[in-house]
């Protein structure tokens, strides 16, 4: 399967090093993200994939939604967690969304749109956004349906959510973990580790 973001791929297929400090499997986002950082701390960081290029797996089927927070609504997960501990968690969610923001290309805003029958819902989130510190707006049924979104309810506008390529992003990661001095090869399928 493949991801929505067709373009072409770099390929790292370089002879594998016999020696590295820290292994990293999978070049996902999450995988050269962790290369990334390691490298950027004077690590010796090899990261293999087994798939021909990056992002060959879950991130490269990805969307590229990306929420500050949670995909649940503000409400429930004060409900499930405590207003301190939500917070804290949209802190952690807000770091997170503003790192990718500073090396890889993301769209500013997203709207998260409800069903009719979500309106009351769609109305606590908004509240609930401000307890937790997280801007959002109300956009009514008739805002959303000039979008050319009829038949929808109304939705929850959310400046510091975007939208990205994660394709795009992984790559960009990847080239600046390289340029660290993190080593990445594809078509690599992991097999075993020896000390």
């Amino acid at each position: 399967m493949t991801g929505p973001w067709p373009h072409p791929h770099r390929a790292f297929v370089e002879p594998l090093p016999e020696r590295c400090e820290v292994l990293v499997a999978g070049g996902g986002l999450a995988g050269v993200g962790v290369a990334l950082f390691l490298a950027e701390a004077g690590v010796d960081v090899l990261l293999v994939e087994a798939g021909d290029r990056l992002a060959s797996g879950a991130t490269g089927c990805s969307g590229g939604l990306l929420q500050v927070g949670t995909a649940e609504h503000p409400h429930r997960l004060i409900g499930a967690l405590g207003l301190a501990r939500a917070r804290d968690y949209v802190a952690l969610s807000r770091r997170s969304v503003a790192l990718l923001r500073e090396r890889a290309p993301v769209s500013e805003g997203g709207l998260r749109v409800g069903v009719r029958d979500e309106a009351r819902e769609i109305e606590q989130a908004v509240r609930a956004s401000e307890q937790l510190g997280l801007p959002s707006e109300l956009w009514s049924v008739e805002d959303v349906a000039a979008l050319g979104c009829a038949g929808l309810g109304p939705a929850r506008f959310v400046p510091e959510d975007g939208l990205f390529d994660p394709v795009t992003a992984v790559e960009a990661l990847a080239t600046q973990a390289v340029e660290a001095g993190a080593r990445v090869r594809t078509g690599v399928a992991l097999q075993g580790v020896d000390e």
